[in-house]
């Protein structure tokens, strides 16, 4: 031990910065050790009572954590040496103003998340958001009496193609330390949220919250006189609401689940040619002398997977006997609606779109942390 430990009074300062918006405290406390000879060894946060990570004021559990300690020596002298030791708080963490006697008095008494070990520390987060382009079935179309909702179409009813729109996404990006680099949950990328979540306030429903990417780096700290070496993992999840009023069934939030309208070039024959949801023209219908035949019947067994039609002028070969409807049939070279069963769809129907996951879900709440089957500690 050394000879001396004495705290100067003329080195103590303190000192707030509001810099970049981020407030902040720092102060520093200087000690004069005197050795009892040149070559003694000692412990420098033993001799002046202090480790890394503890708080301004120790016994009391308040104040800025230490961040760092300096030793130099005093002038010529072979066994005088100075020690600083530097206090400050996580910039922006709502921390300040916890000196006693410092100044600056007023502030939270929150805990710093530096005065934990980083085994235990809350983790980071931050929240970044963007554009991305997806599909539109529906929207609004504006007509000569001014906008109409619904199924975006063309004046003959059938549907316009390849409509995007631009939906908001929000990047949450977690920091956190850990002994390992997290690569077992490297297989998880891409995954969307099973269960409903609460983070920060906001519920987070089902498939609306994806995983993108992990990414770890090696990290060293010294913390209460232990050095804790491990990596400081990044995850970062993308939400997205995605809001399709046109969804047919279920919740109309689809985040990173698909709207796709029931539609195809193939259509069941049938049921009937009375049907009211049935569109008449694109069923295989009965022809007569190469001409629909009337009154309308079907052209195969109810139920057959045929080609959807369309109707056409019926050609002028053969003749225009009675019974007849004067129209022709050809394949289809678009898409028709369709209803559940298979059949052609009546065009003044609104479409069924089905919601579709397209992406594997797994839960991501676990221990009560909106993100702890990933080993996330509770944040938000």
């Amino acid at each position: 031990m050394p000879l001396k430990v004495v705290e100067l009074a003329q080195g103590n300062a303190f000192s707030q910065s509001s810099e970049g918006g981020r407030f902040a405290d720092r102060a520093t406390r200087v000690y004069k050790v005197i050795l009892n000879s040149p070559a003694e060894s000692w412990d420098i946060s033993t001799a002046v009572g202090v480790e890394i990570g503890d708080n301004y004021n120790k016994d009391a559990g308040t104040g800025p954590p230490c961040v760092s300690i300096d030793m130099k020596a005093e002038g010529e002298s072979r066994v005088s040496r100075i020690v600083t030791v530097t206090y400050q708080t996580t910039a922006g963490s709502g921390t300040t103003g916890a000196l006693s006697g410092g100044g600056g008095g007023g502030g939270s008494t929150a805990q710093d998340p530096r005065t934990q070990s980083p085994s235990v520390r809350p983790p980071n987060y931050s929240l970044s958001s963007s554009l991305q382009q997806v599909p539109a079935v529906g929207g609004a179309k504006y007509m000569q009496n001014g906008w109409v909702t619904g199924t975006l179409t063309n004046s003959v009813g059938d549907r316009i193609e390849g409509l995007t729109r631009l939906e908001p996404v929000v990047n949450l990006q977690i920091d956190q330390y850990s002994t390992t680099d997290q690569s077992h949950l490297l297989q998880y990328t891409g995954y969307v949220n099973a269960d409903t979540i609460t983070f920060s306030g906001a519920t987070i429903k089902p498939h609306t919250i994806m995983l993108q990417s992990i990414n770890a780096k090696p990290h060293v700290e010294v913390f209460g006189g232990s050095t804790f070496r491990g990596f400081l993992v990044s995850f970062v999840f993308t939400y997205r609401t995605h809001y399709s009023n046109d969804v047919t069934y279920g919740d109309k939030q689809l985040g990173w689940d698909q709207p796709v309208v029931n539609s195809g070039f193939n259509v069941l024959n049938g049921p009937s040619t009375v049907d009211s949801t049935v569109e008449i023209e694109h069923l295989a219908l009965k022809h007569k002398n190469k001409k629909v035949a009337f009154p309308y019947a079907l052209g195969t067994p109810v139920g057959t997977k045929v080609r959807a039609s369309i109707i056409i002028p019926a050609s002028s070969e053969g003749s225009t006997a009675t019974g007849t409807t004067g129209m022709a049939q050809r394949p289809s070279a678009q898409q028709v609606l369709l209803n559940e069963n298979g059949s052609p769809r009546k065009r003044t129907l609104p479409p069924i779109v089905y919601r579709i996951q397209t992406q594997p879900d797994v839960n991501f709440s676990a221990g009560g942390s909106p993100f702890g089957n990933f080993g996330i500690r509770n944040v938000g």
